[in-house]
């Protein structure tokens, strides 16, 4: 252990948001206050994703070693830092001070903050998607963060579902306007695969064909242009 490793402290709606979250911090350390998992409790039945998430993150400690995440905590993985949970304590003087104990964000706060003055060395971070407790954990000299590890980077690398390719030999284009309108993947010369059911604009010049990935097929299938309860489209998009 370095003093470069942090400990991060998770708040319950980061749990919820992501059920993986405990493999994004790379290897710095993680600890779950046993406030969150007695919230996580009343996630774990029903339907949604709220649900879902708690009964995944629940099954996945309970497989990394449920009887020692209290006792130093254990090895995530091989390029992560360790998982513990902590047990209540009585609230800090400075935590009791300003903050009730009658709610549960209050406790996750005082566990950072005991965690912060247990061990001065390591800097603490109390994540949570939860603005208030981000500025209550500030107000007392705690620092803090909004879980980002699944927010889109470049706009710009986002899937569209279409794309279009240039300087397509016009030979590759003329081939889906003959029976049966169709060729199979290979023939098709990209730099990068398509995905299952990706539209495509093959453009050579003046010439050009609208396909589609037929995945279960194999197949690249041209599009033609139809009409919809006497709706046209206007462009390749809409068709």
């Amino acid at each position: 252990m370095t003093p470069a490793q942090k400990i991060f402290v998770l708040d319950t709606n980061v749990i919820l948001h992501d059920s993986s979250c405990i493999y994004q911090f790379q290897e710095h350390d993680i600890v779950i206050p046993i406030t969150v998992l007695e919230e996580l409790d009343r996630f774990k039945k029903g339907g949604s994703m709220l649900n879902y998430h708690a009964r995944e993150f629940v099954r996945a400690i309970d497989e990394l070693s449920a009887d020692r995440l209290f006792d130093g905590g254990v090895p995530i993985g091989p390029q992560n830092g360790r998982l513990s949970i902590k047990l209540e304590q009585d609230f800090h003087p400075e935590v009791a001070s300003n903050y009730s104990s009658q709610k549960p964000d209050n406790h996750i706060l005082n566990t950072a903050f005991w965690l912060s003055q247990e061990d001065p060395g390591r800097q603490v971070v109390l994540v949570s998607k939860d603005v208030n407790l981000r500025m209550k954990a500030k107000s007392v000299g705690l620092l803090s963060q909004d879980y980002t590890t699944d927010h889109v980077k470049d706009i710009a690398s986002l899937y569209t579902g279409h794309r279009v390719e240039e300087h397509i030999p016009e030979s590759v284009i003329q081939s889906l306007y003959s029976e049966p309108f169709e060729m199979a993947v290979d023939d098709l010369p990209l730099e990068k695969d398509l995905n299952p059911h990706e539209y495509i604009i093959l453009r050579n010049g003046s010439k050009s064909a609208l396909a589609t990935l037929a995945p279960f097929e194999h197949k690249i299938k041209r599009i033609e242009k139809m009409a919809a309860y006497g709706i046209s489209p206007r462009n390749a998009e809409q068709i």
